[in-house]
């Protein structure tokens, strides 16, 4: 009776869950959703490092030493299959475009030859 009433309980439990930063700091960040929780460690792809700013959704996961942020939800946008684009909340933006050629702040264009275009409308 206990092993079933502990099987049914951690299979109505989420695996993840959406939550929203609720506070953001060099030194520790936190997030609330069914529960608030503190101190999130954030997963990314190496190399990168971010801190999510307040009010972002963050998908949170439960882990055996506290919970983790598996990063915070991408905003739908123009940008092609195959495409990336860094961003930061002070408008500052890197696109990588699939034809090879990078924009910056979406007014200058690098063309895969490295040659440099003014003026570029990127997404």
């Amino acid at each position: 009776m206990w092993l079933s009433r502990k099987m049914n309980k951690s299979a109505t439990q989420p695996f993840a869950e959406k939550g929203e930063v609720t506070l953001a700091s060099r030194n520790n960040w936190e997030a609330d959703a069914s529960k608030n929780v503190r101190n999130i460690s954030c997963y990314l792809p190496y190399g990168f490092t971010s801190i999510a700013p307040v009010g972002e959704e963050v998908l949170i996961l439960e882990a055996s030493d506290g919970s983790v942020a598996l990063g915070v939800k991408a905003p739908v946008g123009t940008l092609n299959a195959g495409e990336i684009k860094i961003s930061s909340s002070g408008g500052a933006c890197i696109e990588l475009k699939n034809d090879g050629s990078v924009i910056i702040n979406k007014t200058l264009k690098i063309d895969r030859q490295g040659r440099i275009e003014n003026g570029a409308q990127g997404d």
